[in-house]
Order: C-alpha cells, then structure tokens, then sequence
C-alpha cells in the first residue's frame, strides 16, 4: 500500500512505518478505547453490526466527543493482488541473510518500487537492511 502510494504521490519521496514493542507504551487512542469499552459495559442492547458499533461509539460521551466516520465499502482498497504479480514476500534480504518479518520494527519506502528498508530495533544510528520484494 505505501509503496503504492509513493509512487502516485510525487510530493511523497519517503514513508516510515514504526512498529511498537507490544505492552512496552501507552498510545493516546488506549484511552480512547478504555472509554468505549467502559461504555460498552454499560449497555444493554447487543451491537451485532459494524453500522450499530458506528452508531453505539458516536454516543459515547467524555471530555472529547469522538468524530466518527461512517466507511462505505469503495472506502476500503485492496493490495492482496500486487502479492500475487508484481511483489513477493522475500525470506532472505539483499545480504542473503533471514529475515524474520515479526521482529521488523521500522520499514521504510521510498519512490523505489519494490524495494523496502527494515530496521529490527528502532533506534536511528542503527543502519538499514535492504529487501528486493
């Protein structure tokens, strides 16, 4: 999707994507989240679709009302066939040396099609390894 977007984009020459170390931080939206599970607790009418929890979350009240937006289905894109033609999920980096995908901390793209940069901590002196997808 990001190399995608880089490439239709002329004012975008980078994209840095950062994972998070899983229960090492506290995001902002944690919060967010903690108000509408409270809230959900509290109600007493079962949301069974994706329209009801779009409905359920705009009633949710606190210091900050959530802005709430409706997806419609053309919303939603799908990258699934660029998997299939053009890219392929490499093993091996342009060293030749494994890479394991679940310790991938940062990713970067550039405006070079298929070829992505990861990084497995996320500290910034640290250089990055290369991958021809």
């Amino acid at each position: 999707m990001f190399m995608e977007g880089i490439q239709q984009h002329s004012s975008l020459k980078v994209i840095n994507q950062k994972f998070l170390v899983p229960a090492h931080l506290h995001l902002e939206c944690d919060s967010d989240h903690a108000r509408i599970e409270r809230a959900e607790k509290k109600m007493d009418v079962e949301v069974r679709i994706s329209h009801d929890w779009y409905l359920f979350v705009k009633t949710v009240r606190g210091k900050k009302p959530f802005n709430v937006y409706e997806m419609k289905v053309n919303d939603f894109l799908s990258f699934s066939s660029l998997l299939q033609s053009l890219l392929v999920r490499r093993h091996v980096d342009n060293k030749n040396e494994k890479v394991t995908w679940l310790n991938i901390r940062w990713l970067q793209y550039t405006t070079d099609f298929g070829i992505s940069n990861f990084k497995y901590p996320l500290f910034e002196e640290e250089p990055f390894c290369q991958l021809d997808l």
